[in-house]
């Protein structure tokens, strides 16, 4: 290996190493048991869930953000769509990200695109899974936040061979709301999820809701700001031949729930790109039986939904 390959690679295992440990401050151990692995993520193999719990483990509502500028914005998404049209990684080395391959014990090889660890501005980090040009972009917009909905984005983005996965690298409520990327447009988030939609890729977003904010559902499903119904629609199916109840936005009101205003989802409309904003209830997403029966169900969905 190379000094600056070494030198690379040393880097990135210390940026998992510094988020590992640095984790136990702020919802730690307690609050989400599988949260922190350091020994685990020391290794080359480990579950992209683990990383992405390891990586979101400290996020609070006092947490810091601060978005990179618009300029740095714009170049970190022409470094996306080309990474989208290659199939490969992201190269944000602009914004002092770092890279670092991994191997899925239950799935395909995996790599890591995450700021240095002394960062502290609460920028998203990405994963991306397979080869190729990926079929969907997972998106968790509000990790710690939205309980486990970042850990379920992880494994559908796995369940699917060509996949990226976003995740926000802040607390919805950090800097006084600021950080809730899903209705910032503005953000670097949104600017990565933007170049996504106009090269194509469909999205699939994750959210959570409390259960008394819409009895009698466990999960809603959306368009978001488009009208692409095919997606959406199979997801809503999937769900319910799973045995959930599925509120499903084009057929009936769903409370606040519907994404209607969600920045990603306007994007993917003016693109027209496929948009799937899945709201799923606490409890599925605190059921650890439920969530490996939801990814069985709609995992296997995710490489279509470009289709009508």
């Amino acid at each position: 290996m190379s000094s600056r390959r070494r030198a690379t690679a040393v880097r990135a295992a210390a940026l998992l190493l510094a988020v590992a440990t640095g984790g136990a401050c702020a919802g730690g151990p307690a609050d989400d048991p599988g949260a922190e692995r350091p020994s685990v993520l020391a290794a080359d193999a480990v579950a992209p869930e683990e990383v992405v719990a390891v990586l979101t483990s400290g996020l609070t509502a006092e947490g810091p953000y601060r978005e990179p500028g618009a300029a740095a914005a714009r170049r970190a998404g022409d470094a996306f769509a080309r990474a989208l049209a290659a199939g490969t990684p992201p190269d944000l080395g602009a914004l002092d990200y770092e890279t670092r391959p991994y191997r899925d014990p239950a799935g395909p090889p995996y790599a890591l695109t995450a700021p240095d660890p002394a960062d502290r501005r609460g920028l998203p980090f990405l994963l991306a899974y397979g080869q190729g040009r990926p079929a969907v972009l997972v998106e968790a917009p509000h990790p710690r936040a939205d309980r486990h909905s970042e850990r379920i984005a992880a494994r559908l983005a796995a369940a699917t061979p060509r996949s990226y996965l976003l995740v926000a690298g802040a607390h919805r409520d950090a800097a006084d709301g600021r950080a809730d990327v899903a209705h910032r447009p503005e953000s670097l988030f949104h600017a990565l999820a933007a170049r996504a939609a106009a090269a194509g890729v469909p999205q699939v977003q994750v959210h959570g809701y409390a259960d008394d904010s819409l009895p009698g559902y466990d999960a809603v499903v959306s368009t978001g700001a488009t009208d692409r119904l095919g997606g959406p629609a199979r997801v809503a199916d999937a769900l319910a031949r799973a045995g959930w109840r599925v509120c499903r936005a084009w057929q009936r009101r769903c409370g606040d729930l519907e994404g209607r205003t969600n920045a990603q989802g306007r994007a993917a409309a003016a693109a027209g790109a496929a948009f799937v904003h899945l709201e799923l209830s606490r409890g599925v997403r605190e059921d650890p039986a439920g969530v490996d029966r939801l990814v069985a169900a709609v995992g296997p969905l995710l490489d279509s939904l470009h289709r009508p």
